[in-house]
C-alpha cells in the first residue's frame, strides 16, 4: 500500500498547480450544478483522505462523519477540526475490507470521491458497496465519482505516473477501472436506483481560472455526458 501524507487532498485543492487545485475543487462542486443541497442532512463521507467535502459543507449538512484507512488523514482532520472550532463533524479510521462499521443511526447521504477505484473488482461488489448501503436510510442517497475508462483519463493517468506528479495511480492505487454502464450495473445490483449520472472535468479545471472552472462546470455536468475523465453518479437506496 502506498503512503498518502493526511494532508494530501487539503493541499491538492489549495496549495496544487491550477488544474490540479481545480480538479479536486470541481469534485466538491458537481453537485451543486444538480441542485442538491446538503442542508440539515447527516452524511458519512467514505473515503474522506483529508476532509475536503467535510469542511466545504460543515455549514449545511446536520453532521458529517469522515472514514478513512488512513490514520493520519483522520488526524490531520482531528487537528483541522480543533483549531477551527468545528462541532458537527466527526471521523473514524476504518478498514472498509476488515472492520465492521457502526454508526448511531443511518445517515441520508454517503459521498464517495474516487474511492471505489482503490479496490479490486470482485471485493467491491461483494464487500465495499453493501458496507456502505447499511449506512445509509431507505430512500437515502449514495453519491459517487470515479475515474472513466472511456476517456482521455487512461492516458492523463500514465502521463502522470511516468512524471511522477502524484502518488503513483495505475496498479498501485487504481485497480479497478470503471465506465458509466459498469458502475451503473454494480449499483442496481446492490439496490440502488440511478437518478444522475454523467461525466465532468472534460476540460474546465485546465482553464486555469476558478471563475472560468465554475462558468464551464455546469456545462459538463448538464449537457456533456461522456467522455469526461471523471463519473459521477447520484444513487437513491430503494430497499
Amino acid at each position: 500500500m502506498i503512503k498518502i501524507s493526511g494532508d494530501y487532498q487539503y493541499r491538492a485543492l489549495h496549495k496544487g498547480p491550477a488544474p490540479q487545485c481545480l480538479w479536486h475543487y470541481n469534485k466538491l462542486n458537481f453537485t451543486k450544478c444538480l441542485g442538491i443541497d446538503f442542508k440539515n442532512l447527516k452524511i458519512v463521507d467514505v473515503g474522506c483522505g483529508s476532509g475536503n467535502f467535510l469542511f466545504e459543507y460543515k455549514n449545511h449538512f446536520k453532521y458529517g462523519i469522515g472514514i478513512d484507512i488512513n490514520y493520519e488523514a483522520i488526524s490531520f482532520i482531528r487537528e483541522r477540526i480543533k483549531r477551527e472550532r468545528v462541532n458537527n463533524v466527526d471521523t473514524m479510521v476504518r478498514d472498509m475490507l476488515k472492520d465492521k462499521i457502526i454508526l448511531k443511526e443511518q445517515v441520508d447521504a454517503a459521498v464517495c470521491l474516487d474511492f471505489l477505484e482503490h479496490f479490486k473488482e470482485g471485493v467491491i461488489g461483494d464487500t465495499v458497496i453493501p458496507k456502505i448501503r447499511e449506512l445509509i436510510r431507505k430512500g437515502g442517497f449514495l453519491i459517487v465519482t470515479v475515474p472513466n475508462r472511456v476517456s482521455y483519463w487512461p492516458l492523463l493517468e500514465r502521463m502522470l505516473d511516468f512524471l511522477k506528479l502524484v502518488p503513483a495511480l495505475g496498479k498501485e492505487q487504481h485497480l479497478t477501472s470503471f465506465d458509466k454502464k459498469t458502475l451503473s450495473k454494480l449499483l442496481i445490483k446492490e439496490g440502488f436506483s440511478i437518478k444522475h449520472i454523467g461525466t465532468f472535468n472534460h476540460v474546465s479545471p485546465f482553464l486555469f481560472s476558478k471563475k472560468f472552472a465554475e462558468l464551464f462546470l455546469p456545462v459538463e455536468v448538464k449537457y456533456l455526458k461522456a467522455l469526461g475523465p471523471l463519473i459521477f453518479v447520484i444513487a437513491r437506496k430503494e430497499d
